[in-house]
């Protein structure tokens, strides 16, 4: 796959399948996909202004126009790459362990209704949760910008532009990577 510019690099593709892919190219990375899921419920209290909340056990909540968003429970005991056809939503999940965390940390959430949900992969790190960018150590001409976990709406144009300088980068006479101007979108 190219990567956008005329180049004789190869980038990989984002999600579940970067580990495979890069093992076609003899390249061992850790990333693989872990399933997640995502539930919507409502409450009568209605907090339009309330900014994402992250309770210490990982469990989310954040308004959603009239509804509220909630995930983050899955244990990390047995969490390993996901089956590729389950998508099934683990509703236990929510009665047993988000709701009993929500209803502590926000009292007014003891009485909510789970309305819907889906589950789907992520691309997960397992070295350190963060996002891999950039070329690999070993062979130059293959570019990563994966393993973002869910984070790819808000960090993947800026890792994409990151690997991109990065692959211009390797192929200055001084080696040296150019630098990625971050600024507020507009």
């Amino acid at each position: 796959m190219a990567t956008g510019w005329k180049s004789a690099s190869s980038s990989t593709p984002p999600g579940r399948t970067l580990g495979k892919v890069a093992a076609l190219a003899g390249l061992s990375l850790p990333v693989e996909p872990r399933k997640r899921n995502v539930f919507v419920f409502e409450a009568r209290e209605k907090y339009s202004d309330m900014p994402l909340l992250v309770d210490p056990s990982g469990i989310y909540v954040r308004p959603e126009g009239s509804v509220y968003l909630t995930g983050g429970a899955e244990p990390e005991e047995g969490d390993g790459p996901a089956d590729p056809g389950d998508f099934e939503v683990d509703w236990p999940l929510f009665e047993e362990v988000i709701w009993p965390v929500l209803a502590t940390r926000i009292p007014a959430f003891e009485a909510i209704k789970a309305t819907r949900a889906w589950a789907g992969d992520y691309d997960y790190n397992t070295l350190d949760q963060n996002a891999l960018i950039g070329p690999h150590p070993e062979v130059g001409n293959f570019i990563f910008a994966n393993g973002f976990f869910g984070h790819g709406l808000q960090q993947g144009a800026g890792g994409r532009q990151g690997a991109g300088r990065a692959d211009r980068a390797r192929r200055l006479p001084h080696g040296g990577l150019l630098g990625v101007w971050v600024q507020p979108c507009r």
